[in-house]
């Protein structure tokens, strides 16, 4: 019987539970149909809407569309430019406006980041959309700065608010060390913090005042830091004065200069001597400057058609200031080694060179291939005046013998040099500002044109050239070749494209200028055609230009007139079938009018003989020198 009633309720029991089972999975199942069905609602409703709980700094996004968003960020973004954030610190504000750091926001991507956020189908995507249902989601815009200028602007905060704090140190006075005790705490901007804060300002687009924390930064160097530090200065001190040589020359360091390259460097706790390099290294360029000696190459000339030395070359030598520079540093550290003993390694201290040796000597010559006359340039000066013959002949001389590498391109001002009374030139006429005047150098386009048609005639790249502003006779014929220059534009330039090297000679003879350029011929077929003149306009009525160094009613002419004229001609190159160089050169001259000094000066009187005296016997006297020798 009791068995029956076991029976009967376990099978109560168990109706129980299969009840509640079949209630729960109906719930359940009651349950994941209705979030799914509220599911399907959500996202049917925001399908084209940002989801509910999602911000853009303080503003809810909920509900709008893409181009909503769009127009919100804008409108949001455009008033947070035109404001300033304020950095606060204790002692000073500052004020920090987006557009001072170029800041800007894309509102049509941040709105379409907005829009995307958890709209994907994965798992994490729906848990993250049922989020947004208790808990905001924040957005960051899609902006940009200029962080070059934000980090400006932060390390300029912090140069006017930092302050050093006083450690434990030493300097020399008057070649003694002693120790400074005046400890203070420092202050440090923590750059980090208003880097991060502002940025937060701009992610949220809130002009919240930002604070500047300030840390404070506390001596870390004890006395015995400073008292070891001491101890390796004066050693080095008490090794006495360096002497650096080199041959028979010295160049003493006296202790004053010692002191001054001296260093005692805080570092991790430490104060570590050292030796300030950069002022170990002007000392040594400036002896260096009283021991250097440039290579000069060898000298070059052309006697019977053949390229020989003229001059020989010569070594060059130049102080190795950085190994000068190594050895002076191991010689005053290893004083600290020696404890105030003075040796000799650590008291002179030998200056290390290098030797250079010259490009072209007797031994290379035969290597740079100058076998054949590859071309030649002359030009006629007749007619010049004194100063003019002078300048074309310095200016020869300076270029003569000059060597360019295959590849270099030669400029004839550089080559020249200082155009002045030191370099041997003088006052002639040149074209300046529409006036021809005297400066030094005038006539020195004589050269520039000769070395323009020597280039032309050895088929070289013409790199830079400028015809004269008008025609002048000494360039003529023929017309349209000639090459300008003043010091520093223009410049008359030409390329070595040759394979091997060109030599420059020149010579003035007579009346003629000629330049011959030395190479090797690598079969290069020249062709110049002849000119072509157009546009031919006369010149200009003369300039009357009124002067009070002439007396009233005389002229003078200064400048002569000159027709204005269009010349061109064709300059091309081929080797081997294959075009080089082909170019039209192109000179416009303009008319140039007569220019004529008239005078406004004094008339000078008129002054009447005295009437004839008597003859008498004339008196003869005797000259104090020999006739022939001239006075001064």
């Amino acid at each position: 019987m009791a068995k029956i009633k076991n029976y009967q309720f376990r099978l109560v029991v168990n109706k129980k539970v299969i009840k509640w089972l079949k209630m729960s999975a109906i719930f359940l199942l009651s349950t994941a149909f209705l979030f799914v069905i509220g599911f399907s609602i959500f996202s049917l409703v925001y399908r084209e809407k940002i989801y509910p709980g999602v911000y853009l700094g303080g503003i809810s996004l909920s509900g709008l569309s893409i181009d909503q968003t769009s127009a919100l960020v804008k409108d949001k973004s455009n008033s947070f430019l035109n404001q300033k954030i304020e950095l606060v610190s204790d002692q000073k504000k500052y004020e920090l406006s987006p557009t001072e750091i170029s800041a800007s926001y894309d509102f049509s991507a941040t709105a379409k980041k907005a829009y995307e956020f958890s709209r994907g189908n994965t798992l994490t995507d729906y848990w993250s959309r049922v989020k947004l249902i208790f808990k905001k989601n924040k957005i960051v815009p899609v902006y940009q700065v200029n962080d070059a200028a934000l980090s400006d602007k932060i390390t300029s905060i912090a140069g006017e608010l930092d302050q050093p704090e006083k450690d434990f140190g030493v300097k020399i006075v008057s070649g003694k060390v002693q120790i400074l005790e005046d400890r203070q705490d420092g202050l440090r901007v923590d750059q980090g913090h208003l880097l991060s804060e502002i940025g937060n300002r701009l992610s949220e687009l809130k002009i919240d005042p930002v604070t500047i924390v300030i840390e404070t930064k506390h001596p870390s160097i004890t006395r015995d830091e400073a008292e070891a530090a001491k101890a390796d200065l004066e050693a080095i001190l008490a090794g006495g004065e360096l002497t650096l040589y080199y041959a028979d020359k010295n160049y003493p360091v006296d202790l004053d200069t010692l002191g001054n390259w001296l260093l005692a460097t805080p570092k991790e706790g430490s104060l570590i001597v050292d030796i300030d390099r950069d002022k170990v290294r002007d000392q040594v360029k400036t002896i260096a400057s009283s021991i250097d000696i440039g290579s000069q190459d060898a000298m070059l000339k052309v006697s019977g058609g053949k390229v020989e030395i003229a001059t020989a070359s010569r070594d060059g030598i130049t102080v190795d200031q950085e190994t000068t520079l190594s050895h002076i540093v191991v010689a005053l550290i290893s004083r600290i080694q020696e404890k105030n003993r003075q040796t000799l390694s650590s008291s002179r201290v030998l200056i290390e060179t290098k030797i250079q040796k010259p490009s072209i000597t007797s031994e290379t010559l035969s290597t740079l291939g100058l076998t054949d006359l590859v071309g030649s340039g002359t030009t006629n000066f007749s007619g010049s005046p004194t100063n003019r013959v002078s300048n074309i002949t310095v200016g020869a001389r300076l270029l003569n013998g000059s060597l360019i590498k295959p590849g270099d391109t030669f400029s004839t001002l550089d080559k020249l040099g200082v155009i002045d009374a030191s370099s041997g030139f003088l006052p002639e006429l040149v074209i300046k500002e529409n006036r021809t005047v005297p400066e030094y150098g005038g006539g020195l386009c004589q050269v520039s044109t000769t070395l323009f048609r020597a280039a032309l005639n050895s088929g070289l790249e013409i790199v830079e050239r400028q015809n004269h502003r008008y025609r002048v006779s000494y360039y003529e014929p023929p017309v349209g070749m000639d090459a300008t220059i003043y010091d520093p534009a223009p410049d008359f330039k030409f390329k070595n494209d040759t394979a091997n090297y060109i030599l420059v000679q020149s010579k003035v003879a007579g009346n003629k200028i000629t330049f011959d350029f030395y190479g090797t011929k690598d079969g290069r077929i020249i062709t110049i055609s002849e000119p072509v003149i157009s546009e031919v306009t006369p010149p200009p009525t003369p300039i009357l230009e009124p002067t009070d160094t002439l007396p009233t009613g005389e002229q003078k002419q200064v400048e002569r007139a000159h027709d204005g004229a269009t010349a061109s001609f064709i300059y091309s190159v081929v080797r081997n079938g294959q075009e080089l160089h082909k170019r039209t050169f192109i000179s416009h001259y303009v008319p140039w009018p007569a220019r004529i000094l008239v005078g406004t000066g004094p008339v000078a009187p008129t002054i009447t003989p005295p009437e004839a005296a008597p003859a008498t016997t004339p008196v003869v006297e005797t000259p104090a020198t020999d006739p022939a020798t001239p006075t001064t």
